[in-house]
């Protein structure tokens, strides 16, 4: 008799092929993440500050001034988004927007939408992983704000969300300066 074989068998047997293929899952969206290339002080390829033709060429020319429609979708508080374009995060996609504000027309916020609202639950533990516990957590019946502050790279983080419609958006935008008056 083998033993070897036996325990192999009854270890086959304590941990069911779905399991283990959930938990590979999960050890391959962490890997990716933590594996991922950091946002280089800012967010992503583009810098807090940077103008829009910079962030253009910081982009590879991923992001493009908006269309009209793109401009209605994603205008904020009468603020018309500057660059819209595409961005992927391992198997996350997104639909990335870029918001311009101040007379120099200044990089001041990164939006993203997840593309795939069934993949939210993943990305919420990848961003777990990534930036640690959140600094605060809100569930309301629209859904559920987290938000994180990562200091080396200078970045607050605001993750919403929405179940009842579908959609989770990510928020990146520079952390308030410690400057005096």
């Amino acid at each position: 008799m083998n033993c070897g074989k036996n325990f192999a068998n009854r270890s086959f047997l304590i941990y069911p092929v779905a399991a283990l293929e959930r938990r590979s899952a999960w050890i391959v969206i962490v890997a990716m993440l933590i594996n991922m290339p950091p946002a280089a002080a800012d967010w992503q390829y583009t810098r807090w500050g940077m103008g829009i033709d910079q962030a253009i060429r910081a982009s590879g020319n991923a992001l493009h001034p908006p269309t009209p429609e793109e401009q209605n979708r994603y205008g904020v508080n009468d603020t018309a988004p500057s660059l819209v374009g595409t961005h992927d995060m391992g198997s996350f996609h997104f639909v990335a927007v870029l918001y311009f504000n101040g007379s120099n027309r200044s990089l001041s916020e990164v939006y993203l939408q997840l593309q795939d609202y069934g993949h939210s639950r993943a990305l919420l533990a990848a961003l777990r992983g990534l930036y640690g516990e959140p600094l605060g957590e809100t569930r309301s019946n629209l859904g559920e704000t987290v938000r994180w502050r990562d200091d080396k790279h200078r970045n607050e983080i605001h993750m919403y969300d929405m179940s009842p419609i579908s959609r989770m958006k990510l928020i990146y935008s520079p952390l308030p300066s410690n400057k005096g008056l």
